[in-house]
């Protein structure tokens, strides 16, 4: 019976304590929202163009991250780029004039060629890179 008596005055309590003595409605206000941030890309690009396909198919994802970083570094300075990878692979990247379209300089696009030697062996490859408006490259091999 006095354990009744405790729960009856502790539900009497907490009901009262819930109850609002003003006479104002209570209202719930949001906080502002936050705008989002903008999406930071989940790592480098992929490596794209001559590199990614026969040309980079017998190197490893290190040595043809490396090459792929030494293509960019060349078509930004447009000035060959020469990288060594592990053990015996080592290349170089030559950016080639402006890509022209009937007679037209595309000054946002450039031919590349990509020379690749694994163990001793040399493989070349080539293809054409676009800036994109946001600063990033398009490749096509060719």
């Amino acid at each position: 019976m006095q354990r009744k008596i405790h729960v009856a005055m502790l539900l009497s309590l907490l009901v009262a304590g819930c109850q609002s003595t003003s006479g104002a409605p209570d209202v719930k206000v949001k906080p502002p929202a936050m705008p989002m941030a903008a999406a930071k890309p989940a790592g480098p690009p992929p490596v794209s163009g001559a590199l990614a396909g026969a040309l980079g198919a017998n190197m490893s994802e290190k040595d043809r991250r490396t090459a792929f970083n030494s293509l960019l570094m060349a078509l930004k300075s447009g000035k060959r780029q020469s990288w060594r990878g592990t053990g015996t692979v080592f290349g170089y990247a030559t950016p080639q004039k402006p890509a022209g379209l009937g007679g037209l300089a595309d000054l946002s696009c450039s031919h590349y060629d990509v020379h690749v030697f694994i163990n001793g062996r040399g493989r070349s490859g080539s293809g054409k890179a676009c800036r994109d408006a946001d600063g990033s490259w398009t490749f096509t091999n060719s």
